[in-house]
C-alpha cells in the first residue's frame, strides 16, 4: 500500500480546546501518549485513552468533543485504499511493540530536528505492522474504488453526472452507493479533494492563479470564494501562515 503523509507531529492539548481540521480527506493514525479525549464521527462518540493506537477514516462529521491533558502523536495520510467511513480501530497499548516505535518517534519530534525521511520510513513500518496483524477495514467495493481512482486523476473537470456515466451507473444509485461507503456525497468528496489539492500546491509556493486553473475553477475569484468558505481564510493568507 502506498501512503502519502499530509501532516504529522505531536500535539499537546492542556484543556478541552483540541481542534481538528475536518475538511481533510485523510485517514488518521493516533498514538495517545497521555490523557484522554472524545471524538465524534459516524454518529458515535469514541473514547481515546492513554497508550492506545487508533486508526480513523476520513468522514464528514469528524470532530473533537472533549479532551483532558491530551498528548498524542499523529499522522494524517492518504492511501491508495480508503478506510470505510464507519470503521474505528483501537489497538491496545504495547500492540506488537508499537509503543516502543512511537517512543522513538516522540524523541525525534521533541528534538525539533526530525528528518522527514526517517519519519516517513518509521510510519511505513508502523503501517506495515498494523496491516499485517490487525487487518484494517478498507473499502473493497470495486465500483467505489474505481470512482475514487477516476476522481484522483480527473478531479479538475469532473462532475457527479459525468462520474456516474463513466461507471455506467444511474446517478441516484451511484450517489447512494458512494454515501454508504464514504459517508459523504460524491459532490462533496470532489469539492474537498480539489481544495485539498489546492492547499498542497499553495504550500509548494504555486500562485493562486495557477492553483485555481489546475484545480478546475472558472476564475481565481471562484477558487478564492470556495477556499474561504471551507477553511475560513483566503488562499493568500493561507500561504502567509
Amino acid at each position: 500500500m502506498n501512503e502519502l503523509i499530509y501532516s504529522y507531529g505531536r500535539c499537546k492539548s492542556l484543556n478541552d480546546k483540541w481542534w481538528i481540521d475536518r475538511a481533510k480527506l485523510v485517514n488518521r493514525l493516533y498514538y495517545v501518549n497521555s490523557g484522554n479525549a472524545i471524538i465524534y464521527y459516524a454518529n458515535k462518540e469514541h473514547f481515546l485513552t492513554e497508550g492506545n493506537i487508533y486508526l480513523l477514516p476520513s468522514v464528514e462529521d469528524f470532530c473533537s468533543v472533549n479532551a483532558c491533558n491530551f498528548d498524542h502523536t499523529f499522522f494524517d495520510y492518504y492511501t491508495d485504499r480508503v478506510l470505510k467511513f464507519n470503521s474505528f480501530m483501537e489497538l491496545p497499548a504495547g500492540f506488537c511493540n508499537l509503543d516502543l516505535i512511537f517512543s522513538f518517534l516522540n524523541k525525534l519530534l521533541d528534538s525539533g530536528n526530525a528528518d522527514d525521511t526517517i519519519i516517513f520510513h518509521t510510519f511505513a513500518t508502523i503501517m506495515a505492522i498494523i496491516e499485517h496483524n490487525a487487518k484494517p477495514d478498507y473499502i473493497t467495493n470495486k465500483i467505489i474504488s474505481q470512482a475514487l481512482s477516476i476522481i484522483r486523476t480527473n478531479f479538475s473537470e469532473l462532475s457527479v453526472t459525468a462520474l456516474a456515466e463513466s461507471l455506467c451507473l444511474n446517478k441516484s444509485y451511484f450517489i447512494q452507493l458512494f454515501k454508504k461507503h464514504l459517508g459523504m456525497s460524491p459532490m462533496k468528496y470532489i469539492r474537498i479533494f480539489k481544495l485539498e489539492t489546492g492547499k498542497q500546491l499553495l504550500n509548494q509556493g504555486e500562485s493562486v492563479n495557477y492553483v485555481s486553473e489546475y484545480c478546475g475553477y472558472s476564475t481565481p475569484n471562484a477558487f478564492c470564494k470556495a477556499f474561504q468558505r471551507e477553511y475560513g481564510c483566503s488562499p493568500s493568507k493561507f500561504k502567509m501562515q
